[in-house]
């Protein structure tokens, strides 16, 4: 009797060391499960921002176009010279004895750019396939970061640093947007060209300013930044801030506010210089 008592004693201990095994194993698989998840849709995020920096040139001032073409200038044949990266292959847009400064797109067609060639820092514009140049503005003005909406407008900085103020060009008519001469550097429009941002100095060191071409309203978006490099696109700002170890790129959210690091301790040259288009950031490093 006390063994038939013991072994049916054994059996249930059994039982329950099956049911509780059991559980244990089901309750590793679903932690596994949702691990797995959480893993994948971690990555998906971070596959979805930025991927990891490929170098493509040597250069800089970069400027990208929306479909992925990526403006240079670069000093590799001696003097500055202005480049296209496009489809994989790099093709020389001057070749003369003067430098070209801060290109950008005016179309997927052309590029307009700054360039001492008449003697004085002026926008020239040259054509992708003709390499046609083409002298935009004359009047003798240093002028600096020229950028073209899709309307064919160029805003540009002009003056004498440190009091320079932002310009309009339209049709060969130039219009002033701002009459206060302080150190404004770095302008980007919006994707359908009806906002400018620029950085522009004041008590906060450099802060990022949007203005509404509709009224000419202005409004602060960013403080603390490093007045060099600014790109816009309708949804978000992405700009430089100094660091410990050279400058970190940032972007921030226009709707919410929120700000969030890209690229942590990229150089610690001063010519970053960010290029955005809707799925593209370019930025020149040592």
């Amino acid at each position: 009797m006390q063994n038939a008592s013991e072994k049916s004693l054994l059996r249930e201990w059994l039982k329950w060391m099956n049911k509780k095994e059991l559980a244990l194993i089901i309750i590793l698989l679903i932690f596994t499960f949702f691990l797995v998840l959480f893993s994948s849709t971690v990555n998906a995020i971070s596959e979805a921002s930025y991927a990891a920096p490929l170098k493509i040139a040597a250069g800089s001032f970069p400027a990208v176009s929306e479909s992925g073409k990526i403006a240079y200038v670069s000093t590799k044949s001696g003097v500055s010279e202005l480049y296209v990266y496009d489809s994989g292959k790099e093709i020389k847009l001057t070749n003369d004895i003067y430098a070209e400064f801060e290109p950008s797109f005016y179309n997927e067609e052309s590029i307009i750019y700054i360039s001492l060639a008449s003697g004085a820092r002026e926008i020239w514009k040259v054509n992708l396939k003709t390499l046609r140049k083409e002298q935009i503005t004359s009047d003798a003005m240093p002028k600096y970061f020229p950028r073209a909406n899709k309307r064919g407008e160029i805003a540009y900085v002009a003056g004498f640093y440190p009091e320079v103020d932002i310009y309009l060009w339209k049709n060969g008519i130039v219009e002033r947007l701002t009459d206060d001469r302080r150190e404004k550097y770095s302008l980007a429009w919006s994707r359908h060209g009806d906002k400018l941002a620029f950085i522009a100095k004041d008590k906060h060191g450099f802060s990022i300013f949007l203005m509404n071409l509709k009224d000419k309203s202005i409004e602060k978006i960013a403080e603390n930044v490093y007045h060099r490099g600014l790109s816009l696109s309708d949804d978000r700002v992405v700009f430089v801030k100094r660091a410990d170890n050279g400058y970190d790129i940032y972007e921030k959210e226009l709707k919410s506010g929120r700000e969030s690091l890209l690229l942590h301790g990229i150089s610690d040259s001063w010519e970053i210089d960010p290029g955005l288009s809707q799925s593209l950031l370019a930025f020149s490093t040592d």
